[in-house]
């Protein structure tokens, strides 16, 4: 679930590079001979990325770092454009840990304007503030205005997968108490949409996609 310390954390590893410069998404890097297959599949997640494909883009961009040498500079336009990508999926906490590495490990690269990172942090920040209402409203019992607080944090991040799941958990929850079909099929429109989105988060809510 996001939460406000999930946010400042994110501000915090956001914090360690300084803005200025350019490196867009698909910028070109020197691409040495050795690591051509690899540009190769760099060049496929930034595919991805611009698809919005994002839990297609992390697999490419995860690989890439993992192989390619440590000076290679292309690792830094992975670790980059990955986490771009895992927070636009909605890990958040992986695209904080994903900058931290990249400021502690290339501090030649602190001054990487992040224009495309920037731009989705800044989605994040205010789809956050609707999750944190939402949470307080779900507190109180008050499900339809969560649901739309929810459906607001999605209107800035239309594909969270984590927002997805808080809206079909929360249209569950109101189906329990309404025994409304039209609520229950919004619920698992929800799931299929996590499902959709990222295999992975739909694994950690998939008992939840029964009705209570």
């Amino acid at each position: 679930m996001v939460a406000k310390c999930r946010l400042v954390i994110f501000a915090f590893a956001m914090a360690g590079l300084v803005v200025s410069g350019s490196f867009p998404v698909g910028a070109e890097t020197k691409k040495p001979a050795a690591a051509k297959p690899v540009a190769a599949e760099l060049d496929q997640g930034d595919q991805f990325l611009a698809e919005s494909k994002f839990y297609q883009a992390i697999k490419c961009y995860e690989h890439a770092y993992k192989v390619l040498p440590e000076k290679d500079p292309l690792k830094v336009r992975a670790l980059v454009n990955l986490a771009v990508a895992q927070l636009s999926l909605g890990r958040d906490e992986d695209a904080a840990e994903s900058m931290k590495t990249l400021s502690a490990k290339y501090p030649a690269y602190r001054s990487l304007q992040r224009t495309h990172l920037d731009a989705v942090f800044d989605a994040f920040r205010h789809a956050a503030t609707h999750t944190d209402e939402a949470t307080s409203l779900l507190s109180e019992g008050k499900t339809r205005a969560a649901i739309t607080e929810y459906e607001e944090a999605i209107e800035h991040m239309p594909y969270n997968a984590e927002f997805y799941s808080l809206l079909a958990l929360a249209y569950r929850t109101r189906y329990s108490h309404t025994k409304d079909e039209v609520d229950w099929k919004k619920a698992l429109r929800a799931f299929d949409t996590v499902k959709r989105l990222d295999p992975l988060e739909y694994n950690a809510v998939k008992d939840q996609a029964v009705k209570p």
